[in-house]
């Protein structure tokens, strides 16, 4: 329901030519990326909203800080399986 009203209220702002607003979370963040880079969208998320959300957090740290946790993460599943093998 909340993302519906924050896509509603992009789409309003972004027709009315108003400023884009940046994601507030990794998990938006990653959202956003996949429907700006979607042809259609992605999860309900039209594809002009996703690449205005895409656009605003270009050059911040919210869409490189999600890619290090997934990168971190993966690490971790890496290196826990090699020591599983004993």
């Amino acid at each position: 329901m909340l993302l519906a009203l924050i896509v509603d209220a992009k789409c309003l702002v972004g027709a009315l030519g108003g400023a884009s607003m940046p994601s507030t979370s990794p998990a938006q963040a990653r959202l956003m990326a996949a429907a700006a880079h979607t042809k259609g969208g992605y999860g309900g998320v039209p594809q002009a909203v996703g690449e205005d959300f895409n656009q605003a957090d270009k050059g911040t740290a919210m869409l490189s800080r999600s890619a290090r946790q997934r990168a971190a993460a993966a690490v971790l599943r890496a290196s826990t399986r090699r020591g599983a093998g004993g």
